[in-house]
């Protein structure tokens, strides 16, 4: 038999919210103080209040969660400080974006908030064709250049969009390794702006989340 209890959990900025339906429609709710140091606590805390409201814990089948702190951080700009290390010649894709805009042919209208800010983009002197064949080599002294640039700026982490990496991944994570000695994940996308903003993005809002480490690295193809 089905159990019976469906749980919903959505962490806010301020209050966690939850929700319990049974299948034969009886509802719980339940409304604590978020936790922000650690959001976890105040999802415990909005499950517990559900059992105590008369939920039976055996008795759930299903616990959805949701949290709305990382889209607050990103419509506040209460991001982190993100540098991104990007092939030489597209430190500017997080500004160019697409090539779209929402009003295609007004010139007034405001610029989009840019995730890494543009002093904290470096560019890194290294290239692969779309073939996979190096045509310029990442060098060791060129890694050292780059590391004393991120080491001056002091981030909270650090992304890496090498262009095309997808044709040379281990050309990328040694990069990574090199860099940050944190091993690195692989985001394959094709055109290069869908290809550096998932790099940057949730590194941007790891402060928010209270997640992950210090230069904590993400690559992107």
């Amino acid at each position: 038999m089905a159990l019976g209890w469906t749980v919903g959990i959505d962490v806010g900025g301020t209050f966690t919210d939850a929700i319990a339906k049974h299948r034969d429609g009886r509802t719980r709710t339940a409304k604590v103080a978020s936790t922000p140091k650690d959001p976890s606590i105040a999802l415990v805390d909005a499950f517990e209040e559900l059992l105590r409201e008369g939920v039976d814990a055996p008795d759930v089948g299903l616990v959805f969660h949701g949290t709305t702190v990382a889209t607050n951080a990103m419509l506040t700009g209460r991001t982190s400080r993100v540098v991104l290390l990007a092939t030489e010649g597209f430190r500017d894709v997080m500004a160019f974006r697409n090539g779209t805009k929402p009003l295609l042919y007004d010139l007034r209208q405001a610029r989009p908030n840019e995730i890494v800010a543009r002093g904290d983009r470096i560019e890194v002197r290294e290239r692969v064709s779309g073939l996979g064949e190096v045509v310029e080599r990442l060098t060791i002294a060129e890694i050292g250049r780059v590391v004393d640039e991120v080491a001056a700026r002091g981030p909270d982490a650090i992304a890496i969009a090498a262009h095309l990496s997808t044709k040379a991944r281990t050309r990328t994570c040694s990069a990574g390794r090199t860099l940050v000695r944190l091993a690195a994940s692989l985001t394959r996308r094709g055109a290069a702006y869908p290809t550096t903003a998932p790099s940057a993005s949730p590194l941007a809002v790891i402060v928010a989340l209270r997640i992950g480490s210090p230069r904590t690295c993400a690559t992107t193809a």
